[in-house]
């Protein structure tokens, strides 16, 4: 399936899983001494989502992309990442597996040839090849959009699908710039919480606007106060919102409502206006 064929919330799922792909890599990456090996099947799928070329030749895992100018690039799948350019897949064996032959004939061709220079690296090759993938996905997005997210939330909250439920917050969550709250801080496996995280005057953790998902009673609520997660009155008071003995500012399907209108008022959206999430800017719909 296309990108152009896909809807925005799927483009964006799809952003969020390449944006997780690339935070798996490079966690792996460790500094060369490190003896780690790199996550090699994300960075795979990552790499499905380019136009490389996979190729196996002797022991090297390679992915190939043909330049215009009759040369290539060629990305080797190891430890190092190291991508060669203007080169062939030959000379990237003699560099990377030689025979013993090749390694007699081709000696001063292995320690000087400019072809063989690798221009990226480990961290570098890993953030190139993400932000490929990004450049070539649509993020832009109109209110009907949001809305239309809005409607497949509610529906999903109305049908008690936690699971669908969860995975559009994540999505309002992205559109709005929220982090996943530490479980610790409802101290209950079965509520899901995002919201925006900040630091009070005296740097001790806030968090809000929230929102919350108690699984178990399938009810979503939305809190808009930041409140000082130090403050051990205030964060009772957000625990009591959450447990359901206080009511929060707006709850069900009001509160996908409201975070609706949180996306539409972050980004400027009207009707005849485009939003667009790589740019952070919003244009008139030509």
């Amino acid at each position: 399936m296309t990108s152009e064929s896909l809807t925005f919330p799927q483009r964006l799922r799809k952003k969020l899983r390449m944006d997780r792909l690339a935070r798996q890599v490079l966690a792996t990456l460790g500094s060369p001494d490190s003896g780690k090996k790199i996550d090699k099947d994300a960075m795979r799928e990552l790499l499905a989502e380019t136009d490389y070329k996979k190729v196996m030749s002797r022991d090297l895992e390679l992915y190939v992309k043909d330049l215009t100018w009759g040369k290539k690039r060629i990305l080797v799948l190891d430890n190092e990442l190291p991508v060669y350019t203007e080169t062939t897949v030959d000379d990237v064996l003699i560099y990377k597996s030689p025979t013993v032959k090749e390694m007699v004939h081709n000696f001063v061709k292995i320690l000087y040839d400019k072809r063989g220079v690798v221009t990226s690296r480990r961290q570098d090759t890993v953030n190139a090849v993400h932000r490929q993938i990004l450049d070539g996905l649509d993020l832009s997005f109109t209110q009907k959009d949001v809305e239309d997210l809005g409607r497949e939330t509610a529906e999903a909250l109305a049908a008690a699908d936690a699971g669908s439920l969860v995975k559009d917050l994540t999505l309002f969550g992205a559109l709005l710039g929220y982090n996943k709250a530490p479980a610790d801080v409802f101290d209950a496996g079965s509520v899901e919480a995002m919201g925006k995280f900040s630091q009070s005057r005296a740097k001790t953790p806030v968090l809000g606007p929230c929102v919350f998902f108690v699984r178990a009673e399938n009810r979503l609520g939305f809190v808009e106060k930041p409140v000082d997660l130090a403050d051990k009155d205030k964060k009772a008071e957000l625990l009591s919102v959450v447990a359901g003995s206080v009511k929060a500012d707006a709850e069900g399907a009001k509160a996908v409502s409201v975070l609706v209108q949180e996306v539409v008022k972050a980004y400027g959206l009207a009707p005849g206006k485009r939003a667009d999430l790589k740019e952070g800017k919003t244009m008139l719909i030509q």
